[in-house]
């Protein structure tokens, strides 16, 4: 894939849709998506700089009535877009929720009902055919070779970082400088040596992954345990993944040693225990709202070389 063709073209579509909106004074966009869809998504919306471009962003992946309804009470229907995010096309959770937010717009009289919905999907997926039958106001078709968890710098993850105000023009100039260390054949390159370090502890029977992280970052931690558990947990071997947000001496399993740390909580209390108690750590980047792309991208490169090298 050509990103060098295909961010830009990304970036234009989705600053066009944006500025459309702001014109047309819309509020509030809601992207509706399960899993990979919409997992990069609350990353950026949570690191979002409040801008005067840019709209009030909810993320919606839950068919809990309880979630739903109190999402409802927040919105202004008159003058909110629903982003309907399915890489399929065939989401079920997803679908429904296309059909109960288009009966609220219609009860409210609202009967221009495709120009509040936009799809992000593959080309001739379910959606993309009834976003058609259905005029939707958008179709981003997103390419069609790359997997939901890896697709947070396509349309899935830059549209709704643009129209959050994150910063994606700087992540992207950070990720482009970064990308050649990390692709690169280099005993300097982080990506090769975690890696073998995880399939060194793999090796050896340790498969459990305790991933510490503070509570600012935990929509990052949450992509990470899906990229991690869904790539390498499809044969019943690698990794298990355990979030934990606060981590203190007391969580120690003393008599289970089956497991290692990825440690972003970068507390120096912990690293304390971990050296005292002989507790294999692997201490993490300082993650900021400039650099996100950058470690997600080395996670990505780590976890796929990882899985090759586990088979």
């Amino acid at each position: 894939i050509n990103f060098e063709k295909i961010i830009p073209n990304i970036l234009n579509q989705g600053s066009n849709f944006l500025n459309e909106l702001l014109e047309q004074k819309y509020k509030q966009v809601v992207l509706i998506g399960i899993g990979g869809s919409s997992q990069s998504a609350k990353i950026f919306n949570s690191f979002q700089n409040k801008n005067n471009k840019s709209l009030q962003l909810y993320i919606l992946d839950s068919l809990h009535e309880k979630n739903v309804k109190s999402l409802l009470e927040k919105l202004d229907l008159e003058k909110t877009i629903f982003i309907i995010s399915s890489k399929s096309g065939s989401t079920l959770e997803t679908n429904y929720l296309f059909s109960f937010f288009e009966e609220k717009l219609f009860q409210k009289k609202i009967y221009d009902l495709g120009s509040h919905f936009v799809a992000i999907t593959d080309k001739d997926s379910p959606l993309h055919q009834m976003a058609l039958k259905k005029q939707f106001r958008h179709i981003f078709i997103s390419p069609e070779d790359i997997g939901g968890r890896f697709s947070f710098i396509t349309h899935f993850g830059l549209l709704p970082g643009l129209i959050c105000g994150f910063n994606v023009i700087q992540n992207l100039k950070t990720l482009k400088k970064t990308s050649k260390l990390l692709k690169s054949n280099s005993i300097d390159n982080p990506v090769l040596k975690l890696a073998v370090l995880l399939y060194m502890y793999h090796k050896r029977g340790t498969n459990q992954l305790i991933i510490t992280h503070k509570p600012e970052i935990k929509y990052f931690a949450t992509w990470l345990e899906q990229l991690i558990a869904e790539s390498n947990g499809k044969e019943l071997k690698g990794l298990i993944p355990i979030l934990k947000s606060e981590y203190k001496e007391k969580d120690l399993i003393l008599n289970n040693k089956n497991y290692f740390v990825l440690d972003y909580q970068l507390n120096p209390i912990n690293e304390k225990i971990f050296i005292k108690q002989n507790i294999p750590y692997i201490k993490s980047s300082i993650i900021s709202e400039d650099n996100i792309l950058s470690e997600m991208f080395k996670w990505q490169l780590i976890i796929t070389l990882f899985c090759y090298l586990i088979e």
